[in-house]
């Protein structure tokens, strides 16, 4: 396993990213943005238990930490901007 983790820090620093420790609140977020379809914020906040701001204040984290987060237009029918990781 550790080297597993000397692998995902290496593509971090060659991403200029940092490797969040597994299981964390960072990761668990990180995980979550991964769908391609994007995420709300009310949904990220429910998987959380936090309030919106706190959330949309993670989010902010992410991109001061070097993440690129997309912020998506609604899906049809839908008012809630959806938020994903940049590939």
């Amino acid at each position: 396993m550790a080297n597993d983790h000397s692998h995902n820090a290496k593509q971090a620093e060659q991403l200029d990213t940092p490797v969040y420790r597994e299981g964390s609140k960072k990761a668990q977020l990180m995980e979550l943005l991964q769908d391609p379809g994007g995420v709300t914020i009310a949904k990220l906040a429910a998987a959380f238990d936090w309030q919106p701001h706190t959330t949309r204040a993670a989010l902010t984290g992410l991109r001061k930490d070097g993440h690129a987060v997309e912020k998506l237009p609604p899906k049809e029918g839908e008012s809630a901007a959806r938020y994903r990781l940049a590939t």
